[in-house]
């Protein structure tokens, strides 16, 4: 039996998921083999890795100076204007952000997200209390 996994090169869609899986690879320098159509990973990587968490610490750390995220936990909160607090509603409502903290085992920042979504939009400071505290946690 192989240690490698065999990957079939396919459609233009499922490369660029291989270009992704190649750039996470290279980043934590793992050996892969590209060969005719296919390329091959260890097995024991699958194992061994948590790809999952590799693969956001690659994005966080390549886009953390133009993602939105980013943007709006660098800001000056005490001086923020309501399109800024708009952002951080949509941020906060956005389904993709329980599902990375689920990736890090973090509960911190879903705490936070259900007690902003709760207070009413009107009241400002107290949306900005809670802002102040996720850009404490913020990694």
């Amino acid at each position: 039996m192989s240690q490698y996994i065999k990957i079939y090169l396919d459609t233009g869609l499922f490369n660029t998921g291989i270009v992704g899986l190649m750039k996470l690879l290279d980043s934590i320098e793992e050996d892969y083999i590209i060969s005719e159509q296919y390329m091959e990973v260890k097995k024991e990587l699958f194992m061994r890795k948590d790809l999952a968490k590799l693969y956001l610490d690659m994005i966080f750390e390549k886009y953390k100076d133009t993602d939105r995220f980013g943007k709006l936990t660098s800001l000056d909160f005490d001086t923020c204007d309501e399109k800024v607090l708009d952002d951080y509603n949509r941020l906060f409502k956005n389904k993709t952000a329980p599902n990375i903290c689920d990736t890090y085992n973090d509960t911190a920042f879903v705490e936070l997200m259900n007690e902003y979504v709760s207070i009413p939009k009107a009241k400002v400071e107290a949306k900005k209390t809670i802002i102040k505290k996720n850009k404490e946690l913020s990694y």
